[in-house]
């Protein structure tokens, strides 16, 4: 290899290391990568923010600006009803809920489309009997799955269908991804209805003794409580003081025999039982203020596009203005630091505000940040929204499906004609978009340009291919497919396809086949995230909302991804090969 080639592969590595750390922001990590290029002379000056102006990233903001105005607009929430009728028993409506994501899925971002589903999955819920947990890890699966079906399902189909356009000059048609991903989604979709069940439906607290959902609470301790004098080491079972702030100042150190006192203010964490027994016995008391006499419990989750994600708690003061107030935060996957105040505790992806304030308002006050609530006596009531929205959306589908218009082409009309019609203020759409997802992406691909420009892909492509049996290409596909799958937990599943999207051409030339099969088994191991809960944000939101274990997903998730792996190899092999 030569010096160029072996830079640009350790770049790569590093920087894959550190998104999969976790502990750096995605754009910060893109952007300082990308100026590393420049300096090592690995990215030409010309194509450094090429990106930015990529069909791939200009279809994804227009498509996440259509999916925000959707799921704000509440377009589904009506098919819940038409669900719960036609649906006779918890099965078949989870069955026809799970089908219906797969197929909005289909054509819009998968945390889009989970957003736009939990209304309605929480409907289906509340007709059926079924609990939360039965229901969100299958629906976030279920939009996993349908995002593998067309060109527009996921970023990382479009930015296979980039990468081919690069190689060869043609790229992917909007339903080309049906061929191996409309496979792969029926057995998926299958083994999740056959085996979701019998791991999910049972109720947790006989599985496991510890108790799901641990929250972080400030509380204050009244006079009378039963609390008051004994050391930290004899508190109730499963309630941990991370912080005491006793008249003016903090109480620190905090030893196991540090003794409580009237009037202490607890940062706690525990799980919602506990504190909610803690409150009706009068043993501690919120710390915030009382909410509007008209409030009633509710819960919401942090999306990632909200721009509550890394703001303190202390940032939902706003919850008073709407006669609330926060109980709790439920913690997401990510571990944090719980100390000081509950107003300094960061805010991230698949957090649970435990809430009390009026629906209605919460509703408005919430959705204006991008966070999901959801509503304790279902969907609030008001005027139908128009349907205009959802037919023009309809409309860019078939242009980009039918090939009458490019998809960057063909979106784009659609955001003209919603913003001119009224139903989108554009300046607002842009202001609410996760850009941190769309920097790393357009930040990413001068990088994926230099892999192949150096030769460095072609070099990787030969070491595998030596290492698998000669005149096999439907196994070096199998290893793309595999290899996708193995880092797509731990990695952004767009950066990864720019990254390996060269070398799975390359591959591809030494094997003497077309390239659109290992692309497609790129993109497609990239979606297959079915084992752990933070490697998909919808998985994160499904984490936080169902009060599951880190243990539920690779339970639930095994057969998903091994039926769906092995679907989408054989379509891929059959109708590419």
């Amino acid at each position: 290899m030569t010096a160029d080639q072996i830079a640009i592969l350790a770049l790569l590595a590093g920087l894959l290391a550190a998104f999969a750390s976790g502990r750096f922001r995605l754009e910060v990590v893109a952007l300082s990568g990308l100026a590393l290029g420049a300096l090592l002379g690995l990215a030409p000056p010309d194509r450094l923010f090429s990106g930015f102006s990529n069909p791939a990233v200009i279809t994804v903001v227009e498509i996440l600006l259509i999916v925000r105005l959707l799921s704000r607009a509440r377009l589904l929430e009506a098919l819940a009803e038409r669900l719960l009728a036609r649906a006779r028993g918890p099965g078949r409506a989870r069955a026809a809920l799970l089908a219906l994501a797969a197929a909005v899925s289909s054509v819009m971002n998968n945390v889009g489309a989970f957003a736009l589903m939990l209304p309605v999955a929480q409907a289906v819920a509340r007709g059926t009997g079924l609990a939360p947990r039965a229901i969100l890890i299958p629906l976030s699966y279920a939009t996993l799955l349908g995002g593998l079906c067309t060109l527009i399902g996921t970023p990382p189909n479009l930015l296979a269908s980039e990468a081919l356009e690069a190689a060869e000059g043609r790229a992917f048609g909007f339903f080309d991804f049906a061929l191996a991903g409309a496979p792969a989604a029926l057995a998926g979709l299958a083994a999740l209805l056959i085996w979701a069940p019998r791991v999910l439906d049972a109720d947790p607290e006989e599985e496991a003794p510890d108790p799901p959902g641990r929250v972080v609470a400030e509380l204050t301790l009244p006079a009378g409580s039963s609390l008051v004098g004994r050391p930290l080491a004899e508190l109730p079972p499963g309630v941990l003081v991370r912080a005491i702030h006793r008249g003016e100042g903090p109480v620190s150190p905090l030893w196991p025999r540090t003794a409580l006192a009237p009037g202490d203010l607890l940062l706690v964490e525990t799980d919602l039982r506990r504190l909610d027994a803690l409150r009706a016995e009068g043993e501690a008391a919120l710390a915030a203020r009382a909410p509007a006499p008209e409030a009633e419990p509710a819960q919401a989750v942090i999306s990632p596009a909200s721009p509550l994600v890394g703001s303190p708690a202390g940032a939902l003061a706003f919850l008073e203005d709407a006669g609330a107030r926060l109980v709790a935060v439920g913690l997401g996957p990510r571990p944090r630091l719980v100390e000081g105040r509950l107003a300094d505790l960061r805010l991230g992806v698949g957090d649970v505000l435990h809430l009390e304030g009026p629906p209605g308002a919460l509703r408005r006050a919430l959705g204006e940040r991008d966070a999901l609530l959801l509503a304790p006596e279902g969907p609030e009531a008001g005027p139908v929204p128009p349907l205009w929205p959802l037919a023009a959306f309809g409309l860019g589908v078939l242009a980009a499906g039918f090939g009458l218009a490019d998809p960057a082409v063909a979106f784009g009309a659609v955001l003209l004609a919603l913003a001119l019609g009224g139903a989108l203020r554009l300046r607002a759409g842009l202001a609410s978009l996760d850009w941190g997802v769309i920097v790393m992406l357009a930040a990413m691909i001068p990088l994926g340009e230099a892999v192949a420009a150096t030769g460095a892909a072609a070099s990787l492509a030969a070491a595998l291919a030596s290492v698998l049996p000669p005149g096999s290409p439907g196994l070096a596909v199998g290893a793309i497919l595999v290899l996708s799958i193995l880092l797509t937990p731990l990695v952004n599943n767009a950066a990864l396809v720019v990254a390996l999207a060269p070398v799975a051409v390359e591959l591809a030339r030494a094997c003497h086949a077309p390239p659109e099969p290992f692309l497609l088994a790129l993109a497609a191991g990239a979606s297959l995230d079915f084992l752990t809960p933070f490697g998909h944000h919808n998985n994160t939101l499904a984490l936080g909302l169902g009060g599951y274990r880190f243990a539920d997903f690779p339970r639930a998730g095994w057969p998903v991804l091994l039926s769906a792996a092995l679907a989408a190899w054989a379509a891929i092999r059959l109708g590419w090969m």
